[in-house]
């Protein structure tokens, strides 16, 4: 047998070997909530997520971590993002899932209620808690003791010593003398989304995401004067107006910051209408003369005094 037949052999056997060794694993518990204490080595398959987001090794006595999942290129899956509410007292500081669009987005709830209950003492400092992946995660800063806190729910119910990871989301929860201070009571990244044009997020209540139309794009027809408003509205906004004479000034009202607005203006059957836009306007193209033709152009307001054009439209057409 030659040197490179005998390398191959070799190789394969080797590789035969280490997948019976990584196929023979099994898991030493399963459920949807982790195990407080384990040993190092074992493992853990949380039964209500989504396969590569649930298989948990124990690298050390009583800590839990995620395997890395997914599959393709890339070397590996990352984890969702995640949605929860963190909610305080002047003792307690407590964690549970959000609210949630659809699977699709990617997003992955708590699996239960975390607590941190204030017993003893007069702490100052600040806890930081989040879920990493459906683990959740609490850290403490400098100026806490942690057996003044009864801790349940959480990772070997207890919290870790020192800042979180940067790759996880987390809330800082302040504590002063002792006495818990106010926490934000929603934490919920929205990835991946698909929005349709003119259609808007709208959180309700700082605890519901969810998709309107408030905000879609508004047609509004505007009666000819020498002197015409133009009124905007919420999303982009879109004027028409047929003159039926001259224009010899014109203005808006109610635009906010980065809002855009079009603007059609149209001659009627005799033509040769002359219209002014406000002064506040730059870059306004001025408008073909042509008989029964409309001129378009788009403006953005800079949310102080001006307006600026967006192209130069389109004329006569």
């Amino acid at each position: 047998m030659s040197k490179k037949i005998w390398l191959t052999a070799l190789a394969l056997t080797l590789t035969g070997y280490a997948q019976t060794r990584i196929d023979s694993r099994q898991a030493d518990f399963g459920g949807t909530t982790l195990p407080a204490t384990c040993s190092a080595g074992q493992l853990f398959v949380d039964l209500g997520s989504p396969a590569g987001q649930n298989v948990y090794v124990c690298t050390s006595t009583n800590t839990w971590s995620l395997e890395a999942g997914g599959s393709g290129g890339g070397g590996g899956g990352s984890a969702a993002v995640p949605s929860f509410n963190v909610t305080t007292t002047s003792t307690v500081i407590t964690m549970a899932g959000g609210s949630v669009l659809t699977a699709a987005n990617g997003v992955s709830v708590l699996l239960g209620t975390y607590t941190i209950t204030h017993s003893s003492g007069s702490d100052s400092g600040t806890f930081y808690v989040g879920p990493n992946a459906n683990i959740a995660a609490c850290y403490y800063s400098a100026g806490i003791t942690i057996s003044n806190w009864a801790v349940s729910g959480f990772a070997g119910s207890t919290c870790t010593s020192g800042s979180p990871p940067t790759d996880i989301y987390t809330v800082p929860v302040s504590v002063v003398s002792g006495v818990v201070s106010a926490a934000p009571t929603q934490y919920q990244p929205v990835t991946n989304q698909v929005i349709s044009q003119g259609t808007c997020i709208a959180v309700v209540n700082n605890t519901t995401v969810a998709f309107t139309t408030s905000c879609q794009q508004s047609f509004t027809p505007v009666t000819f004067s020498s002197t015409p408003v133009f009124p905007y509205s919420n999303g982009v906004n879109t004027f028409e107006i047929t003159l039926t004479g001259n224009v010899s000034s014109s203005s808006v009202s109610g635009a906010v910051a980065g809002q855009i607005a079009n603007f059609i203006i149209c001659q009627d059957g005799t033509g040769s209408r002359t219209f002014t836009f406000p002064s506040s306007f730059h870059g306004a193209t001025t408008i073909g003369s042509t008989a029964s033709k409309c001129n378009a152009q788009s403006f953005v307001y800079d949310g102080g005094a001006n307006y600026y054009a967006l192209s130069t439209g389109v004329t006569a057409q």
